[in-house]
């Protein structure tokens, strides 16, 4: 992992010294020249009041995003796992930000609120099985789709009267979870991750030692499966798998995080 980290800083052009931080917030930054962005504007603003801040509200801030595989993601256990990074978020958050002595990341979650539909934002969601995710995400509108142009290059525009699908990755594109499911169609492997959107930007070296402490998670979480017997929010069972997590990792916490603490750590 590490030395994947160190093919791609070679990439950089000569003379380019990467900067890992966190902006802070307001800074006005220049969006890539990129056909997505106008068309996530338009499309924010026909949605939601205060759409058109979305983009410049989150743009500035950067974030490490880990992508982790769960080949039985529409299973029991895959909604399990996808359920604890969501329930988890805020609080591996804050561990990260005090473990690495992060300064500037305050606030960095709670931009993501006020500026689009609601259900397509974080939430301390609780997903009882596979299908009721997709038809959660059924109800959300899509907004974007990426349009074929003759002799040039694709073009992002807005799209109408359509709603999201799970297997559309355009539709997750625009679905901005804490913990949030990617379907990978031309995937050699399992074309299911769940992405881990809650980290504040991290240097190289932080970033490979977090995700270790992830795999160490998912080890631990496939080790303690044959042990389960109910997979609800509130059973025995779920209690006890967390305990059994949060021995083992500072990110996950000693109990499921009430929807209340969840949105209090949310804002911190």
């Amino acid at each position: 992992m590490r030395k994947s980290f160190e093919r791609l800083a070679k990439l950089l052009p000569p003379g380019v010294t990467p900067v890992y931080q966190t902006r802070p917030f307001g800074d006005q930054v220049e969006l890539a020249a990129k056909s997505r962005v106008p068309a996530m504007v338009r499309a924010l603003a026909c949605e939601h009041p205060e759409g058109r801040r979305g983009v410049a509200t989150v743009a500035p801030c950067c974030s490490t995003q880990f992508h982790i595989g769960v080949p039985n993601m529409l299973s029991d256990p895959g909604m399990l796992f996808f359920n604890i990074l969501n329930n988890s978020a805020p609080h591996a958050r804050l561990k990260v930000i005090d473990f690495y002595k992060v300064k500037g990341a305050e606030g960095h979650l709670a931009i993501w609120k006020g500026w689009a539909n609601k259900d397509r934002l974080p939430a301390p969601r609780w997903f009882h099985s596979a299908g009721d995710m997709r038809q959660f995400i059924r109800g959300i509108p899509k907004l974007l789709t990426k349009r074929k142009v003759e002799g040039g290059e694709d073009e992002w525009v807005q799209v109408y009267r359509e709603m999201s699908r799970l297997t559309d990755p355009e539709s997750i594109g625009t679905i901005w979870w804490e913990a949030r499911p990617r379907f990978w169609p031309d995937s050699k492997f399992d074309p299911y991750t769940v992405e881990w959107r809650c980290f504040p930007s991290l240097q190289p070296h932080q970033a490979v030692d977090l995700a270790n402490e992830l795999i160490q998670i998912k080890e631990a979480f496939d080790a303690y499966l044959p042990r389960m017997r109910r997979w609800n929010r509130e059973s025995g069972s779920v209690a006890e798998l967390y305990r059994h997590l949060s021995e083992r990792s500072y990110l996950i916490p000693p109990e499921p995080l009430e929807d209340h603490r969840w949105w209090e750590l949310f804002h911190k």
